[in-house]
């Protein structure tokens, strides 16, 4: 949440050692639910997430010319402001609801929740520099699916893996590393949707968004093939 009960929910992408910054304490209070989790006087630690809306001003920062091909295999997979659809970084609450496990042995993939409570000090913040219109460079967002749906991660080639990673890698090498942004997502989006007739339980669309300056010509890694938008 953005702040204690607030409907707002921020996007974020979460690393494995996301909460490697806070202390004994905290992770204690968590076990308890009496006991909401405060942090100790005078902490200076927090969780290790990446606001997606952080890297939208990364992005913002880049000067035209520069062109950026991002992959997101994560279930909000959309980064807010980069292209017209203007995608906002909050979401309400989702409800996790009652889990039947034992109803869900038949599919390989079964749903993940994380929940964590905000903390009591505010989150380092990069400085925005006004940077609230869309980006100048060119950026090609391949993202895992679409925002109603989840990602998953399936049993491919001897290992668990994502299947969006499993199938983007797939396309790539299937084009030589030499595909335009619009050929490669169409030849991911074929094989997902033949995973999805292997594998039961799969609701996943992969997109591509591009920003104003970027074009489904483009190669994958390359300049894009329009003028940059005038200052």
């Amino acid at each position: 949440p953005e702040s204690p009960g607030s409907d707002a929910h921020e996007s974020h992408l979460v690393p494995c050692d996301f909460a490697a910054d806070l202390p004994d304490e905290f992770r204690q209070s968590l076990q308890d639910a009496r006991n909401p989790p405060v942090a100790p006087e005078g902490l200076s630690s927090g969780y290790r997430l990446l606001p997606l809306d952080e890297v939208y001003r990364m992005m913002a920062r880049l000067p035209a010319g520069v062109a950026v091909t991002m992959v997101l295999d994560c279930a909000y997979a959309i980064v807010p402001r980069i292209s017209p659809a203007d995608v906002v970084n909050t979401f309400p609450k989702v409800m996790r609801g009652r889990v039947d496990y034992a109803k869900l042995q038949d599919f390989v993939s079964r749903p993940r929740f994380l929940e964590l409570p905000p903390l009591p000090i505010s989150p380092t913040r990069v400085p925005s520099q006004g940077t609230d219109a869309f980006p100048k460079c060119a950026i090609r967002c391949f993202s895992a699916c679409r925002l109603a749906e989840w990602n998953v991660e399936l049993p491919l080639e001897g290992t668990v893996q994502g299947s969006f990673t499993w199938a983007f890698v797939k396309a790539l090498a299937a084009g030589n590393f030499q595909s335009t942004v619009g050929k490669l997502h169409q030849q991911v989006v074929e094989i997902v949707e033949d995973l999805r007739r292997q594998f039961s339980g799969i609701e996943q669309t992969p997109i591509v968004v591009l920003s104003p300056t970027a074009t489904s010509d483009d190669p994958v890694f390359g300049a894009a093939m329009v003028s940059p938008m005038p200052a």
